[in-house]
């Protein structure tokens, strides 16, 4: 017996295993790869997006040039990988084999910066993280496990920390990124001010909550990462990850050498990132001293789990439709009673991919679909429910379609994002037909659609300069330019009465 073990470690130490440890999912057989060799990566991508695969390497090369000054440290080659087929735009970092993979489709937030170019940098500086943590190729974990010892290494490391600091990379060195953004701030700032600070446990903020709506990691990273690097310097984080490759046999060398840099715990950091943003919102004006012509408050039926009422629309002065998001049930779209507690359920739909809208009892949204075979290849669907027939009706079938809006004489104005990441303004028949396109202007992004008079349409994009809104007379006339470029999160177009309104990031506040 004792032979016979020691003959299969043998094997298995002398065995090269050649197989993926992570693998997100399959692109078809018919895909043709294209290799871009660079000294600092490897980009391959589909043969088909050529001009997108460039774009991308301007900036992964400008990133890593620039994020890793943080760390002191230049990650070694890697490789990385463009899929353009998905609509679920996303980014990861693994190792073993190590590559950064990235879906081409943009995200249709409030970044006023191109997609591919926030990826870059945020991806690159988890390249950064793992490289440095994975330290000398001749340390003993490393000999012994390869590039899975950086496994052992990640258990060792907060996810608020990789992040959060990616977070804070997105915002140091962009004009844009999410750390500019008042939504991501707005849970703590509402809660802080409410209650001269926090009511929840370090603990409860860190790990989550199934009865209260507990902002994610990234949120809560960033705010650690931010404040430390302001109040102890970018070093702190450099010396404690050094200190996970150099030091990983100890219990937890990440949390030591941060107290180490700091003489304080990560609890005891938090308690101060509070104080310090409570002090800094307490002098910013109360939301309910702004005036306003009127106000209507929406009470949430004294509910026991959290609740959001997404993309609200009214339907009238008492009657709400929105879409309702809780933490133990499925987004639905309701109707809501402003006057009592008095909730209709509408529809349940599937994955919505972007907004909502509502225009003349009809509903319409874009509905994820996926490939029944490739991982990587999946649709976004127009669909509409219409309140008066309580019926959900799918309009196109395999399509890129986001963020839909009524348009004229029943027909639907959608973006289409193609693989080849062109961006066009679709009008959409009934029957899911596309009667006609307008391409957006060079280097810009379309994220979302409003209806104006006739057949005006606004349309807010993302571009390298910052945010713009165009106004199109028609889609056979060049747009007008009404506001931007401008480095700002701007978000919500809705049109009444010649005037346009948007919601935009204004001292921590939307």
């Amino acid at each position: 017996m004792r032979t016979t073990l020691l003959l299969l470690a043998t094997v298995l130490f002398f065995t090269s295993a050649n197989g993926q440890y992570y693998n997100s999912g399959q692109e078809p057989t018919r895909t043709k790869w294209k290799l871009l060799n660079r000294d600092e990566y490897r980009l391959l991508f589909n043969s088909e997006v050529d001009s997108l695969a460039t774009v991308f390497d301007k900036y992964l090369y400008h990133s890593l040039k620039t994020v890793g000054a943080d760390h002191n440290h230049t990650p070694r080659k890697f490789s990385a990988l463009m899929h353009s087929n998905s609509i679920l735009s996303n980014g990861f970092v693994s190792w073993a084999p190590k590559r950064m993979e990235i879906v081409s489709t943009p995200s249709l937030d409030a970044s006023p910066e191109p997609w591919l170019y926030h990826l870059a940098m945020h991806e690159a500086r988890h390249i950064v993280q793992l490289d440095k943590m994975h330290g000398s190729p001749w340390r003993f974990g490393n000999i012994l496990f390869g590039q899975q010892a950086i496994g052992f290494k990640l258990l060792m490391t907060p996810m608020w920390f990789l992040e959060g600091d990616a977070v804070y990379a997105e915002t140091a060195h962009t004009k844009g990124g999410r750390g500019r953004q008042a939504s991501f701030y707005r849970h703590y700032l509402a809660h802080f001010t409410s209650n001269n600070g926090s009511k929840y446990s370090y603990d409860k903020w860190l790990l989550g909550s199934y009865k209260d709506y507990i902002p994610s990691h990234y949120n809560f990273g960033y705010q650690m990462v931010g404040y430390t690097n302001l109040i102890y310097g970018p070093e702190v984080w450099s010396k404690a990850l050094k200190s996970i490759s150099s030091k990983f046999f100890l219990l937890s060398p990440f949390s030591q050498s941060v107290k180490k840099s700091t003489g304080y715990t990560e609890k005891e950091l938090f308690g101060q990132v509070i104080s310090y943003h409570n002090s800094l919102w307490k002098k910013i004006e109360p939301a309910d001293k702004i005036s306003t012509n009127e106000a209507l408050i929406f009470n949430s039926y004294k509910n026991k789990d959290f609740v959001e009422y997404a993309y609200p629309f009214l339907l009238n002065d008492t009657t709400l439709i929105s879409l309702k998001k809780t933490l133990s049930q499925r987004p639905k779209i309701v109707m809501a009673s402003l006057t009592d507690t008095k909730e209709q359920k509408l529809y349940t739909p599937g994955v919505i991919i972007g907004r909502i809208s509502y225009s003349n009892n009809n509903v319409f949204w874009s509905q994820y679909r996926q490939h029944p075979r490739w991982d990587y290849v999946n649709y976004s669907e127009i669909w509409r429910y219409n309140i008066t027939d309580k019926k959900a009706e799918r309009i196109t079938k395999k399509t890129r379609y986001f963020n839909p809006i009524a348009y004229t004489n029943d027909n639907i104005a959608a973006i289409e994002i193609t693989a080849k990441g062109e961006h066009y303004i679709a009008i959409i028949d009934p029957k899911g037909n596309a009667i006609e396109k307008r391409r957006a202007p060079a280097t810009t992004e379309l994220k979302e659609l409003c209806k104006g008079e006739n057949e005006n349409l606004f349309a807010r994009l993302a571009s390298p300069n910052g945010m713009v809104i165009l106004k199109y007379n028609s889609l056979n006339n060049q747009p007008d330019t009404l506001l931007g470029p401008i480095q700002s999160d701007i978000a919500n177009l809705t049109y009444k009465n010649d005037t346009l309104y948007f919601t935009q990031s204004h001292n921590y506040r939307e």
